[in-house]
């Protein structure tokens, strides 16, 4: 099901936008994606988004309430999105772009993989400079590897109302507007990694991992909360997530289940000795060992 922002209910192209994406792009067919590019060449004309921005201005004129206007949020405004999709306007750098610093080192600018392939376009007047990365032959970006860096492709500059392909998550980019504001409009397809990677400009050290899902917070979350209260009646549940596709679900749920039922517990751990992750691998056939020492 497709979802459209009140504003682009009322423009023609993005209501056959959406309708076309829809058709086309399949889970199960990655490629289907890239099938979009000469529809969203079609919505790179400013006619299309000053109507677009007359219609969200009406709304404002008219006191639509805030209620009625979901897709409106802190970067932006979601033009329409689907579980397979998502096509967003935004007024500050892309969320995928990257951020100053890492938290851990101020001095240190870093940016992000990210989590989906991406068609974007720059809509402000002046084009915006894009550092091109690459992931090195071999490496898995669901496990995180401090010395598989990321090979820098150089640098472009993104001219105004051109599309710009980002092939994530084996490719990234950072773009860097300076001080001049920026217009996006980014056609991503849904998620297809549980984790990004936040590594270094310039040079492409990886820093540290970054979850894609806000679900997988929300459990990760309530696992700490039903560990700390020691909820043993939520055991079932529990066992449950051993089988979650994100290994650091399934690795959490082991943990818990350690501080609500010592044998499930152990018997987590001798499912996850065999896990399909190196590192929960690792972890649990070393607590075994410790345990039974």
């Amino acid at each position: 099901m497709v979802q459209l922002a009140r504003a682009a209910r009322a423009v023609p192209e993005l209501r056959r936008f959406a309708e076309l994406a829809a058709s086309i792009i399949e889970v199960e067919r990655p490629a289907s994606f890239w099938e979009l590019r000469d529809a969203f060449d079609e919505l790179l004309k400013p006619s299309i988004w000053s109507a677009f921005h007359n219609a969200m201005l009406r709304d404002l004129a008219d006191a639509v309430p805030l209620t009625e206007l979901p897709e409106w949020h802190w970067h932006g405004v979601t033009v329409c999105q689907s579980p397979d999709f998502s096509l967003v306007l935004t007024s500050e750098t892309h969320s995928d772009g990257g951020r100053p610093a890492a938290p851990s080192d101020t001095d240190t600018p870093v940016a992000t993989t990210m989590a989906a392939p991406e068609m974007l376009a720059v809509l402000s007047p002046q084009p915006v400079l894009a550092e091109r990365y690459g992931m090195a032959a071999g490496s898995d970006i669901e496990v995180f590897d401090p010395f598989a860096w990321l090979m820098p492709r150089g640098t472009e500059m993104l001219q105004p109302w051109l599309r710009f392909d980002v092939d994530a998550p084996r490719e990234a980019c950072h773009l860097e507007a300076g001080e001049q504001p920026l217009c996006l409009l980014t056609f991503a397809a849904s998620s297809v990694v549980w984790q990004r990677w936040e590594f270094e400009r310039g040079t492409g050290r990886p820093v540290q991992p970054v979850q894609t899902s806000n679900q997988t917070r929300a459990i990760l979350v309530m696992l700490d909360e039903l560990a700390r209260a020691r909820h043993a009646e939520a055991v079932p549940d529990v066992r449950a997530l051993l089988d979650h596709p994100y290994f650091q679900v399934r690795w959490e749920a082991a943990r818990c289940l350690g501080a609500l039922d010592t044998a499930v517990a152990r018997e987590a751990l001798h499912l996850l000795a065999n896990d399909r992750h190196p590192h929960v691998a690792a972890v649990a056939v070393d607590t075994l060992r410790r345990m039974n020492a």
